[in-house]
């Protein structure tokens, strides 16, 4: 809560969770620098639809 000129604020933001589960995604590593570079490429062009 905030107070200003003698007046009392209070804001909420409802966050709607089970929408964000769906948007969060986890990447396959693999133990060399170079395949996990295009196994990280390949899979943020899965995520994206390309």
């Amino acid at each position: 809560m905030d107070t200003a000129n003698g007046k009392v604020y209070c804001e909420k933001y409802p966050v709607n969770y089970s929408a964000l589960k769906k948007n969060i995604t986890t990447k396959v590593s693999t133990k060399d620098k170079e395949l996990k570079a295009i196994s990280y490429a390949l899979q943020e062009m899965v995520q994206k639809d390309l």
